[in-house]
């Protein structure tokens, strides 16, 4: 299962498990990641539809279930989130450092919503 950012960065937009993301937020949330910047996402609930804008720090993209997320701190929140990218309507950088968490606590975090860290 690919998580990213990687350790090397070789062309991900042609693999193609990411047929189904929308190209141009994965190129925003990836951007975001290596120049360790924020982002403000208009995000539609996949429940109800409704959306909300909210400015996150990027933690990884993760394909899971033939579907990518953006793992992220959510400042509107106040707490980690998983945003399904194809929920995602629209995308921009933020001109401020994202808050880095610590990779053993996003395993810890995101293991039940994945199951696949433990």
């Amino acid at each position: 299962m690919p998580v990213w950012p990687p350790r090397q960065f070789g062309d991900v937009l042609s693999q193609p498990y990411l047929s189904e993301a929308p190209r141009d937020v994965f190129r925003t949330a990836l951007a975001a990641l290596v120049a360790g910047q924020r982002l403000e996402l208009v995000y539609a609930s996949r429940t109800s539809g409704e959306e909300t804008t909210r400015v996150v720090s990027p933690q990884r993209l993760t394909s899971y279930r033939e579907s990518w997320y953006l793992d992220a701190w959510c400042h509107l929140r106040n707490g980690l989130r998983s945003f399904a990218v194809e929920c995602i309507r629209g995308i921009a950088l933020v001109e401020a450092d994202r808050d880095v968490m610590d990779d053993a606590e996003l395993n810890r975090h995101f293991q039940a919503a994945y199951g696949i860290f433990a």
